[in-house]
């Protein structure tokens, strides 16, 4: 039966055409016709053959083409020098502060030393102050850069008899031999003058004393021309004085606002004093108080107020981490003979690791210090009856593009970072420093949590 379709001629079956003689490869069939007519593929060919060099030149050389280049070419100068203009003004608008010239009493760390605590249970022996010598190296290889010698002197002696030492401690020529070793591990020696009688011996027993005698700003003024007089450009010698928390005439002496000129350095006890120990609330009180009020020279701290134990270690942190110079005390805050609270760190360890922080970061020692208030949430009992935690504390020390962030939690809770607090700061950082354990590489502060009585340092 024929499948053919009608009114098509073309169609029909394989054995009508067969009988007509039409074969597919035969000459009339459809095999035989040219898939490509020569006319067009000659000019296919023709279209795809690549340029010779006189067409290329030819082409190049046209009005067209030169517009294009000169166009393309004027497009990249312009967008180069565009990007170069705005680095330039980006760099020249960064805060990139030059670093000023430190002077040697601002770069490392002070330590207060009694030279008493080296006496023999007897009080003989006369061998305090090479105990003193002994400990330089020790000093010198946890950071610090100056040492204050306290209680040298017999209480109340005159000023001009300032080489007259105390017997129990040692003798002037082991006092030399102290400021020999000091000047070998480049440790230096300042003395504690707080003892000696500066009033005129004339007047001593009398009760007619002039102003001169009296008044300790003059007292200041002749000891700062001593000082200067003495001092060399690769050994400047320096006057102290330590704030004390007293009213009357004496306290203006330190007040950093009229006569901070009289002095080089200003210590302040960063802690009130008190016959107890302080609470974490208090502590808490202290440090907002200080880290809110400005500055107007350089500073130095000290801690000055009886801490609890678990606090020593965020005074610790606070003091090395703040900008200024830190004044510690030896056998209070470090001593080679301290009970070590964890397995691995002791103060000692901690202070050392601060001391190397405060090389490496200009942000700690030149800084801008700004007070952060962070609201915080404790994982503590709901409906609980005692009294709130002391809040997480932190400040940010800025200098130039390096942000450093300290975090003190004075609570026995573990402290949360709000989110909404932490918005102006870098959503991770680095940690540089713990006082607990496993703070290593990078953090992000929405997760972070402080364990209980834990300081943190975190670049930017």
């Amino acid at each position: 039966m024929s499948l053919g379709a009608e009114g098509d001629p073309s169609s029909g079956s394989m054995a009508a055409r067969r009988a007509a003689g039409s074969t597919p490869c035969g000459p009339g069939g459809s095999e035989t016709v040219p898939l490509l007519i020569s006319g067009i593929a000659s000019n296919s060919r023709l279209h795809l053959a690549p340029m010779n060099k006189k067409e290329l030149l030819s082409v190049v050389g046209s009005p067209g083409w030169r517009k294009l280049h000169a166009l393309l070419g004027s497009l990249f100068w312009v967008g180069w020098l565009a990007t170069v203009g705005v680095a330039i003004v980006v760099i020249a608008q960064s805060p990139n502060p030059a670093a000023p010239r430190l002077r040697w009493w601002q770069k490392a760390p002070f330590c207060r030393l009694q030279a008493a605590l080296f006496l023999d249970s007897g009080h003989t022996g006369a061998r305090a102050i090479n105990e003193v010598r002994d400990r330089l190296p020790y000093l010198r290889n946890l950071g610090v850069g100056a040492l204050i010698l306290e209680g040298l002197f017999p209480r109340g002696l005159p000023a001009p008899a300032i080489t007259k030492l105390n017997e129990s401690l040692g003798t002037l020529l082991q006092f030399q031999q102290l400021l020999a070793e000091g000047h070998k591990t480049d440790m230096r020696i300042l003395l504690d003058l707080c003892d000696l009688d500066f009033r005129d011996s004339s007047t001593l027993n009398s009760s007619d004393q002039t102003e001169e005698s009296t008044n300790p700003v003059l007292t200041l003024l002749v000891w700062r021309d001593l000082m200067r007089n003495l001092s060399q450009e690769e050994n400047e010698r320096i006057l102290v004085v330590s704030k004390a928390e007293e009213t009357g005439p004496r306290r203006n002496v330190s007040d950093p606002v009229g006569n901070h000129s009289l002095v080089d350095m200003i210590t302040r006890a960063f802690l009130p004093w008190s016959p107890r120990p302080l609470s974490a609330q208090d502590v808490a009180v202290a440090m907002e108080t200080h880290l809110l009020r400005p500055q107007r020279e350089w500073p130095s701290w000290t801690v000055g107020g009886v801490l609890p134990g678990e606090l020593q270690n965020i005074l610790m942190v606070l003091l090395m981490t703040l900008p200024g110079t830190p004044v510690i005390s030896y056998g209070i805050d470090i001593s080679p003979s301290q009970v070590r609270r964890r397995p691995g760190h002791s103060d000692s360890a901690l202070f050392r690791s601060l001391s190397q922080l405060r090389s490496r970061e200009e942000a700690l020692i030149l800084g801008k210090l700004t007070f952060l208030s962070l609201s915080n949430s404790s994982q503590t009992i709901p409906g609980s009856a005692l009294p709130p935690s002391p809040p997480t504390l932190a400040f940010l020390c800025s200098w130039s593009c390096t942000r450093i962030l300290v975090l003190l939690n004075l609570s026995p809770d573990i402290q949360r970072l709000d989110p909404r607090g932490v918005r102006s700061l870098p959503a991770a950082g680095v940690f540089l420093l713990s006082t607990g354990p496993g703070r290593l590489g990078s953090c992000v502060l929405e997760t972070l949590q402080l364990q209980p009585w834990e300081a943190v340092v975190i670049k930017f």
